[in-house]
């Protein structure tokens, strides 16, 4: 990139912000088109700014760092996402890189290191660092046991693959010739399987682990909020929070 890289940072801590400025004051290619302490801002700011690469925390105001990244992402696809959260937590990772993150900064950050990375994001590179490759590796290997995070059962697969073709249950149910109970039931267990709350993040897992064609389009999801896990056999239904978790 011949010109400076743009940055904006979301993050509703000053101190933080102000740390990530000092950081980054000496590296002559990079320059803050922006720093806001809500996702509302940074949305009406977005088209302006127009930034290369977006830091964004996990825990914002009223709206998740994933939910951010899926809407600032809409409005400009080019745009590098990079999490950042303390949050030592496998579903928001998962549901992050569903959602359209690039890569993944933990705190604290390490000194020297922040240039480096934007660098590597905005040059299209993932960002991710040792630890969360290492709780990667270890989920991937998880998923080869027989242990009930085992491989996805021929039932179970073949729903995930009409919802990624994004068919509703009741479509599933009928080209299946099985009931909706047996549907829900195959999508929970998949879930399950998968470590992740709902079926459009199970079927970008999928793929990841080459469960999945990848040639199908993704499951229509709202970008302003998560998607509900199917109700269990007494019809109720869980919506786990994965934004409990601190930084």
């Amino acid at each position: 990139m011949d010109r400076k890289i743009r940055l904006t940072v979301i993050d509703d801590h000053e101190l933080i912000v102000a740390a990530l400025q000092r950081e980054l004051n000496k590296e002559e290619d990079i320059e803050f088109t922006g720093t806001y302490h809500d996702a509302e801002s940074a949305l009406a700011d977005l088209m302006r700014a127009r930034p290369d690469v977006a830091i964004v925390d996990f825990l914002l105001p009223r709206m998740r760092g994933d939910e951010l990244i899926a809407k600032m992402r809409a409005r400009l696809p080019k745009l590098a996402c990079l999490l950042f959260t303390g949050a030592n937590d496998q579903q928001i990772q998962t549901i992050s890189v569903a959602a359209g993150a690039q890569g993944l900064l933990r705190k604290p950050l390490e000194h020297g290191t922040l240039g480096t990375r934007i660098r590597a994001a905005a040059a299209g590179r993932v960002v991710v660092d040792e630890s969360s490759l290492e709780r990667l590796f270890r989920h991937l290997q998880d998923c080869g046991k027989p242990d009930g995070k085992g491989p996805l059962t021929e039932g179970e697969l073949a729903v995930l693959d009409l919802r990624a073709e994004g068919k509703a249950y009741k479509e599933i149910s009928t080209t299946l010739g099985r009931s909706e109970h047996t549907v829900h039931s195959h999508l929970r267990n998949s879930c399950r399987k998968l470590a992740v709350s709902g079926s459009k993040e199970a079927v970008t897992v999928a793929r990841m682990l080459g469960l999945l064609e990848d040639n199908k389009q993704p499951v229509p999801s709202a970008a302003s909020a998560p998607e509900l896990l199917p109700p269990d056999e007494q019809g109720h239904v869980k919506n786990p929070d994965p934004s409990k978790p601190r930084p």
